[in-house]
Parts: C-alpha cells; sequence; structure tokens
C-alpha cells in the first residue's frame, strides 16, 4: 500500500507532464504559475490567524488593538487560492495534450461543497456559514488544483520542502514568543500602568475580577500557551505536527540516500526545538499524534514490501481498526458517560449534544459553522463550556450539515484514503518540474519573498502604532530568511549548482500520506481542520499526494467541450463571488471598522450610523445591526426605535443568546420597563441555553426586581441544582456567590 515495489506508470507522451516543457511553451508556463501561486497563497494563509467576528465588543475609552484579518481579507484569499485551478482549466483548453486528472473523491467533494453552500440558506447564522462554506470551497479548490498540478518527484518534494521552510517559521515564532515576548507580557500584565495591565484589560471588557471569563483569560495569560497562526494553542500545535512528520520524511530521504552529514544536519537541527515549542502549547494530542507518526515510519520501513503487495487489505483492515477504535470510545462513553481524562470527558459531551442536533435536524442539519448557536440547547448540565465546534471533524459535518452531509464527508474520507494508498509512482523526471531553467537561490528567494510581503499586507494591521509596524516588517523579513534556509536545506540536491532536487523521494511520500493520517487522528478531538492556515495546508498535501499517485493519464480522453463548459461555470461563479459576497463584505467591514472607532471615542452618532451602512451592505451579519442597536441605546435614541433594532438584529440570528439577554438588559434600564417584553426575552434565552447557571440568576435577579416572588424562587433553586450537578473541581461553580443565593431564597420565603 505505502512501498515498494510500486505499479510504475509508462512515460505518457510529452506534454502531459509539467518537466521537460520548453521555456516557449507558454500554456506550459500557466500551470507552472499555477503551482507556485498555490504553494504562495497556501504558505501565506499558513502564517496568518483569521477570525470571522472580534470576540470583544468595542466599548468607550478602550485601548485599540491591533486588528487580525476579517472576513472581508478572508474571502479575498479564497478568490485568489481559486484561481490555480481556473489556470489549469485554462492550460487544457490551450494544450490539448493536456488532460484533467479525474477520480471518483472529485465528485463526492463536489457534492460536498454544493451540499455546503446550499446549508447557508437554512442557516441561523447565515454570515458565518457563508464565510465558512467560502473557505472550505477554496481549500477543495486548492486541493482539486495540487492534484492537476504535482506530476513529478520534483513537484512533490517542492511542496514538503515548503512544509519544512514553514516549520523553520513556527518554531522561530514560537521560541520568540515563549522566551521573548511571554516574560514582558508578564511584566506588563502586573504593571498598573501598561496598556495591557490587568486592571485595564477588565476596564476594557467590563470584567471583574472574580468573574470566571477574566480567570481564564488571566491563567491563559500566566501559563504562556503558544496560541499562534490560530485561535488556540491546539491549533499551532497540530500544524507543527503536521510540518514535523513532512520535515521527518526529508530527513529520511536524505539518509536512504546516504548523502552527506551537512544535508542531513540541515533538517535535523531544528527537531529539538520543535519539542520545545509543542510541550509549551500544552497539547497532550500533539505528544501523542508525533508519536503515533513514528510508530507509523517504523512499520513502514520494517512492512512496506508487504503493504506493496497487499495494499488492499492493509487498506480494508486500516478502516476495520478505525471503526472498531471509534465503537470502544463510543461504547466507554455511552456506560460511563465520561472518556477517561476530562479534556476528553467534555469532547464527549460535544458529542453528545451533536447527536441531539441530529437527531432534531437529520436530513440537512443546522447550518454550516452553526453548532456554536444551536450546542447550548442541547448540552448536558455537566457541559459547561460553549464551544463554536464540537472538536471532531466527522462529528461536525452531521450536526451541521445533517446525514447527507455526514455520510458524504465519510464517503469523501474513504475515497481519498484509497487513491492516496495506490501503490503508484510517477516516473523519474529528466527535466526539471519546478522551475524552467536553473535559477538557483534566486528562483527560491521569488516565492519567499511574496509569502513575506503578502502575509505582512494582510496580517498586519497598517493602521496601528508605527512601532508596531515596524516591528512586524522585521519579523517578516526574518520569516523570508528562515523560509529561504528551509526551501534550500530541503530543496536542493546540491550546493555546488544550487539545483532542486529532482530525484525519486518515496519517502517523502510516505511522510506526507503520515502527516495527514495523524492530522485527521487529531482533529477527531480537535478543530484544527477548519481553521483557514492548517485547513490550506492539509489540502495542498492532500493534493500533492493524491497528484503524484494518481493512474497514468496515457490514452485518456480528452473532452475539450467539458471542459470549456466547465471553465465557464467556474469563472461565473469566481466572479460571481467576488462581486456579490467578496465586494459587499469588504465594504461592511470597512464601515464596521470605522464604527468600532467611532464607539470607542463616545462618537455613537457616528459609529450608529457606519453600523447601519455596514448593515446595509452585509445583511446576512447580525453583528453590524446589534452593534448600531448599542450605539443608539448609548446616544439615547428612543426606546422604540432601539428595541426595534435590536428586535432586527434577533430576526437576523434568532439563536444567539447574547442579542435576547441584551433586549432584556435595556429594557431593564427604563424608567418604566415593560415586564412582558424582559420575561420574553429572558424565556427566549433560557430556550437557547437552558443549562446556563449565570443567565439563571440574573433572571432571578431580575424577577425579584419585578416584584415576582415565586418565579425568582424557582430560577434559584433551578440554577442551585444545576450547581450541585457541576464537578466539586469546575472553575464555573457558584463557590463565593451561593451562600448568598440561599439567603436571598430564604428572604423570598
Amino acid at each position: 500500500m505505502l512501498g515498494m515495489p510500486f505499479v510504475t506508470r509508462k512515460k505518457p507522451p510529452r506534454g502531459l507532464l509539467e518537466q521537460g516543457m520548453p521555456t516557449t511553451d507558454w500554456p506550459a508556463r500557466l500551470t507552472h504559475c499555477a503551482f507556485l501561486l498555490a504553494v504562495i497563497l497556501v504558505c501565506t494563509r499558513a502564517l496568518m490567524s483569521e477570525t470571522l467576528r472580534d470576540p470583544f465588543e468595542p466599548m468607550p475609552g478602550a485601548v485599540v488593538a491591533p486588528h487580525s484579518p476579517g472576513p472581508a481579507t478572508s474571502l479575498l484569499f479564497d478568490l485568489l487560492c481559486c484561481i490555480p485551478a481556473m489556470l489549469v482549466l485554462v492550460r487544457r483548453l490551450l494544450d490539448g495534450t493536456y488532460v484533467i486528472r479525474a477520480a471518483p473523491s472529485h465528485a463526492i467533494m463536489g457534492a460536498v461543497a454544493l451540499w455546503m453552500a446550499a446549508s447557508v440558506f437554512w442557516a441561523s447564522d447565515r454570515f458565518a456559514a457563508m464565510i465558512g462554506a467560502a473557505n472550505f470551497i477554496s481549500a477543495l479548490a486548492v486541493l482539486w488544483s495540487a492534484v492537476q498540478l504535482v506530476r513529478s518527484w520534483g513537484r512533490l518534494r517542492f511542496v514538503a520542502a515548503a512544509a519544512f521552510a514553514l516549520l523553520l517559521v513556527y518554531v522561530a515564532a514560537g521560541l520568540n514568543q515563549r522566551l521573548v515576548n511571554h516574560p514582558v507580557h508578564i511584566r506588563n500584565w502586573y504593571d498598573p500602568n501598561s496598556d495591557t495591565s490587568r486592571w485595564r484589560y477588565m476596564k476594557d471588557h467590563g470584567l471583574a475580577e472574580t468573574d470566571f471569563q477574566f480567570k481564564q483569560f488571566e491563567s491563559n495569560v500566566l501559563a504562556g500557551g503558544l496560541q499562534l497562526f490560530g485561535t488556540s494553542a491546539n491549533t499551532y500545535a497540530a500544524a507543527t505536527v503536521l510540518l514535523t512528520v513532512v520535515a521527518l520524511s526529508l530527513l529520511l530521504q536524505r539518509l536512504a540516500n546516504r548523502e552527506s552529514l551537512g544535508w542531513v544536519l540541515a533538517i535535523l537541527a531544528p527537531l529539538p526545538f520543535v519539542g520545545f515549542v509543542l510541550y509549551h502549547t500544552h497539547s497532550l494530542t500533539a505528544f501523542a499524534t508525533a508519536a503515533l507518526a513514528v510508530i507509523a515510519f517504523t512499520a513502514i520501513a520494517l512492512l512496506r514490501r508487504w503493504l506493496a503487495a497487499n495494499s488492499v487489505r492493509a487498506y480494508w483492515l486500516a478502516v476495520v481498526l478505525v471503526c472498531l477504535g471509534g465503537a470502544a470510545v463510543v461504547g466507554h462513553g455511552l456506560a460511563h458517560n465520561s472518556l477517561v481524562i476530562k479534556t476528553l470527558t467534555f469532547r464527549w459531551y460535544y458529542w453528545t449534544g451533536a447527536a441531539k442536533l441530529v437527531a432534531q435536524h437529520p436530513i440537512a442539519g443546522v447550518g454550516w459553522a452553526n453548532f456554536g448557536d444551536f450546542y447550548p440547547a442541547v448540552r448536558q448540565a455537566l457541559a459547561t463550556e460553549e464551544v463554536k465546534d464540537p472538536h471532531n471533524f466527522f462529528v461536525r459535518f452531521f450536526a451541521e450539515l445533517g446525514i447527507v452531509g455526514g455520510l458524504l464527508v465519510v464517503a469523501w474520507v474513504l475515497g481519498i484514503g484509497w487513491e492516496l494508498t495506490r501503490p503508484i509512482q510517477p516516473p523519474t523526471a529528466s527535466a526539471p518540474s519546478v522551475q524552467g531553467k536553473q535559477r538557483g537561490i534566486i528562483f527560491l528567494l521569488i516565492p519567499a519573498t511574496l509569502i513575506g510581503i503578502l502575509n505582512f499586507l494582510f496580517s498586519v494591521d497598517l493602521s496601528s502604532q508605527r512601532d508596531y509596524v515596524l516591528l512586524e516588517a522585521a519579523y517578516r523579513f526574518l520569516a523570508v530568511g528562515f523560509f529561504l534556509a528551509g526551501l534550500a536545506a530541503a530543496g536542493f540536491a546540491s550546493l555546488m549548482d544550487e539545483k532542486l532536487d529532482e530525484r525519486p523521494c518515496p519517502w517523502v511520500l510516505y511522510g506526507m500520506l503520515v502527516a495527514l493520517a495523524v492530522f485527521l487522528v487529531h482533529n477527531l478531538i480537535d478543530f484544527s481542520l477548519f481553521e483557514t492556515g492548517p485547513m490550506f495546508l492539509f489540502a495542498l498535501l492532500a493534493g500533492s499526494a493524491l497528484g503524484v499517485r494518481h493512474p497514468s493519464l496515457a490514452g485518456k480522453s480528452r473532452r475539450t467541450r467539458f471542459v470549456a463548459i466547465a471553465a465557464g461555470v467556474v469563472l461565473v461563479l469566481w466572479l460571481a463571488a467576488a462581486g456579490f459576497l467578496w465586494a459587499p463584505t469588504y465594504a461592511a467591514d470597512a464601515e464596521a471598522d470605522v464604527g468600532d472607532a467611532a464607539m470607542r471615542d463616545g462618537l455613537f452618532t457616528n459609529a450608529a450610523g457606519h453600523y447601519v451602512r455596514a448593515r446595509g451592505y452585509q445583511p446576512a451579519e447580525a453583528e453590524y445591526t446589534f452593534r448600531a442597536a448599542q450605539a443608539l441605546a448609548a446616544l439615547g435614541a428612543s426606546h422604540g426605535h432601539v428595541l426595534g433594532v435590536i428586535e432586527l438584529a434577533i430576526q437576523t440570528n434568532p439563536h444567539a443568546v447574547k442579542y435576547h439577554l441584551a433586549k432584556a438588559d435595556y429594557e431593564l434600564r427604563q424608567p418604566q420597563p415593560d415586564a412582558a417584553i424582559v420575561r420574553h426575552a429572558y424565556q427566549q434565552a433560557l430556550r437557547l441555553d437552558p443549562t446556563s447557571i449565570a443567565t439563571r440568576i440574573r433572571y432571578a435577579d431580575t424577577l425579584v426586581k419585578l416584584n415576582d416572588r415565586p418565579a425568582a424562587r424557582e430560577q434559584y433553586r433551578e440554577a442551585l441544582r444545576l450547581d450541585d450537578a457541576l464537578p466539586a473541581d469546575e472553575g464555573k461553580r457558584l463557590h463565593h456567590k451561593r451562600p448568598q443565593i440561599e439567603k436571598t431564597l430564604r428572604e423570598l420565603g
């Protein structure tokens, strides 16, 4: 399945492969540029942390923090990442000898994309579904284009070299964060005069020292977990392991080729530092998957001939083992309502909640990227965490896309697993397949520099303070150096003539298969697959491995008419996405940014106007409407106007609990609050999140003010009952608040 001997393809006629194309053959240059563009865009994106929304609302007087790339930037990169696939289609139209590769998994992949896009229409948070679907569909486009473009050992090795170069940047960033930035953060955290002190943080975000949210944030600050290029330390850890496994395969290939010690040390040198940064992510899963990778490499070394001769048997044996492992986990969870350790037990709570969502929305699911809005209504009382993802990619597809989407993704994973493990290898290149001419280090400097420039332009908030921008520019300059060194160390065959390595590299192929496998294992209890950086890395590596494992194209029909139709449809869809999705989102994002600045400056009239215009550009985003309501309330607009705008936000996303709570809070601030409005808002919030102890206490306190003593008693008692169900060591337990609640209950009679 994985090893030698391979079923070797017959060398197809000149023109079917990228290597050996003359430099005057400009149609071949299209796919050459498409390949480099795909690598550059994926690597640029892997060094960014994209966010859908700012987790904290702008408050008057708050310190302005640098912005992360938002939804408009994310969509722009989605559009750019589709260009390599479009160039492949153009090459096919211009070059009659170029054959588009097709496989069963491509059809399933297309069905997943269509179903995911359709889910926007039944999602509650249509904006999140739209952006999330665009990200995933664009990643599938990268995967498909890599299948078409990576047809030689040289290109496979170049992709692996890019992964090693990324690893160097990841490790350098982790070392800098832990050894340089972390001590500074700790010092500033306890400095009352610092803009990043704990006291300023509480003021800016309206938190108290006893609030669980603040305690959790402070704990993360003091722990110094490495949260880089993503929204969690687990994401950074998973991506680092993915890249490290590819680096190990490059090392094994150097050893198998009996190359000089210098080449081996060039790849071996950064690996000890990988262990250091992984340790400071505090991710046990990362170490477990790294150990699995070592076991897999050992098994390949010992059994690769047997695997090649028994690829079908080995494939189905692996499927059976995975199914048995999954059954064992589910069985243990059903028997004990836990999974051995606390972190896995919380995953079990997410999965059981997801199962209830599947039962409630069996066919279509709740809509892509909408798990977080629906989960609170079905979670167990023990499940105190509010999460946006069920931490298992299979579970997520079933919960958000229903049985249809779940079965499609199961079929897709089985399909690409089958195609990846066929014992096929590309022919040995007879001419360079990556560079048209021998350009040496200059050729590598071009993509490295473009990655640094693009990353700086799109991930750095250029409107921030000058010192911050200059520091970020210096980081990108260093990153370009690390990236260039990584490409040279892993991609060159010799430093004497600076020639990129075109030799067969079966260990690199094995390493990519192992890296993809352990990454999927990691995502059985994590969500890093759905963060854009790791998602696109996975797509590029999977597509590259599938490309070199694809059967021979010799004698295949070319179907020019079908390709022309497909190219036309793709172009129309791309232009439609640019005009009707990216452009309005960009305009709305820009207006919202100005509105946030006005809100922080106390210019509530301006803020409200900008938020209203933002909603006009992108009505699917309820947050624009909600912030307009906040600005209008701060401005002192009429009661009916503010209430109507809050209601519009609720209609845009009915499952956002915070909108209902905000409606109740606003009504309570009125001189003569309408009890019916307050009650209805709290009842809706509790319908969406019935196990929220904090919401029940807030409702009970409100009912006391409204002089409804029986209803207040009921809510206080339910809050205490839910608190009793929590483990003794749970940080969200009432603890010191409980005696006061019990005293209030006695006073209520």
